[in-house]
């Protein structure tokens, strides 16, 4: 090891003991949100496509007909793009307040999420 890495360990530690609070509150509000909006968004797609078929059993060939029916392939496309959009805002959350804690700023989680939203 070379002897510039116990310095970098000693302020990433140091960055980490800052801010971990901020970033456990964003990780937490980021699966917060995901069990109340995605998780029942995907229960009234699974509800819907039961609907759809006439015997209550589904097939591969079902689900396939599904994502490639207009209804089913806009379901799909809108629930990856929540599913992706509250993956992204998260990461850059996470990003600033750890930039933050690295030019000794105090980052809030609303202001990255204001920040992250932009």
């Amino acid at each position: 090891m070379s002897s510039t890495f116990w310095p970098h360990l000693t302020d990433s530690l140091r960055d980490l003991r800052r801010s971990w609070p901020q970033l456990v509150l964003t990780d937490l509000l980021a699966r917060v949100f995901t069990v109340v909006i995605i998780a029942p968004t995907v229960g009234l797609l699974v509800k819907l496509f039961l609907w759809r078929t006439t015997t209550g059993v589904v097939t591969d060939e079902a689900i396939v007909s599904f994502f490639l029916h207009p209804l089913g392939l806009t379901a799909l496309v809108v629930v990856g793009a929540v599913s992706l959009g509250v993956l992204f805002i998260e990461t850059g959350q996470l990003m600033v307040i750890g930039f933050g804690a690295i030019e000794d700023r105090r980052v809030t989680w609303l202001d990255a999420l204001i920040y992250a939203g932009r």
